[in-house]
């Protein structure tokens, strides 16, 4: 089987083709897992002050280590989450990109890039005044991430 994403900003809406040679039970299959995953809204489940909140993943911006502790920031507030870095590495979609030690980030929110060539890069989102850092070693893959977005 082969796999091709065409990412193209000028979509509205986005798009999957199936092309196959007959109608089979492992296209069928494909066909019905991809209209079941476009259906669901994927949520965490986050605490604050005690109380548990199930919030959608696309409104998320970013995630950071915070002591011993994992930060998940909206535009406007702040939750705690259970999961690991590498857990949430393997759980989110592909907007969301690992780019420290500490942080995974939500590419659809990053509004500019101020570029520090010696250290870490500040990473500042639309729609609001939080902020985060890209660091060196994880700035080209970040870019590139970007650049497909485009």
């Amino acid at each position: 089987m082969k796999i091709i994403l065409d990412v193209d900003n000028e979509v509205e809406e986005t798009e999957v083709i199936i092309k196959c040679k007959e109608l089979n039970n492992e296209v069928m299959q494909l066909q019905s897992a991809l209209l079941q995953e476009s259906k669901r809204e994927q949520t965490l489940e986050l605490t604050s002050n005690g109380k548990s909140y199930f919030i959608s993943i696309d409104k998320l911006l970013f995630f950071e280590t915070n002591g011993s502790k994992i930060a998940a920031h909206t535009k406007s507030d702040y939750f705690e989450c259970n999961m690991t870095l590498r857990d949430l590495e393997d759980y989110l979609p592909g907007n969301f990109l690992r780019v420290s030690k500490s942080t995974i980030l939500n590419i659809n929110y990053v509004q500019s890039i101020s570029r520090n060539l010696t250290g870490a890069s500040e990473i500042e989102f639309s729609g609001t005044d939080k902020t985060t850092y890209v660091s060196r070693s994880y700035f080209k893959m970040f870019m590139d991430k970007m650049k497909e977005r485009r």
